[in-house]
């Protein structure tokens, strides 16, 4: 698997090889390609890309499709606006501002989400403090278990 980086949106390249061609790895299986249609789609806010791949690989690991890491706010609307997105994980903090645009788009759209941050809770805006919130640093699976709580029950 490859992740690319494309205009503050990381993709991902699920042909088998990793950045190294010449390396083996293992591929991904038909089966699973087929099933990327069921899979939850979540978008992941986050704009280190070490903790950005890391909840990306997790999501993964769990069936899920990362939609990410995508580094700005502003990119991330625009994908909200482009791509079909089931829930997101959402940094407050990041290098060019805050998420809260972010979190009204997901919010007029009806999409759940959730915030994986370092920030203190103070910088919330009332209008999220019911949104769940997990910090820095998180335990993978307490994110899972946030995550499946917010997604439908038919495929979580």
């Amino acid at each position: 698997m490859q992740r690319t980086l494309h205009e503050n949106i990381v993709s991902l390249s699920l042909s088998g090889r990793a950045a190294n061609p010449s390396a083996s790895t293992p591929s991904i299986p038909e089966e699973a390609l087929i099933r990327m249609g069921d899979m939850w789609r979540v978008l992941v806010l986050e704009d280190d890309v070490l903790q950005g791949e890391h909840v990306c690989d997790l999501l993964l690991g769990e069936g899920m499709e990362p939609l990410g890491p995508v580094a700005t706010a502003e990119a991330a609307v625009e994908l909200l606006d482009t791509t079909t997105v089931d829930a997101a994980i959402l940094d407050i903090r990041l290098q060019n501002g805050l998420c809260f645009k972010v979190a009204r788009a997901l919010r007029q759209k009806q999409i759940p989400f959730l915030f994986l941050t370092g920030s203190v809770q103070e910088v919330i805006p009332q209008e999220f403090e019911a949104v769940p919130l997990l910090l820095k640093p998180f335990d993978a699976q307490r994110l899972l278990e946030l995550l499946r709580g917010l997604l439908p029950a038919q495929m979580s």
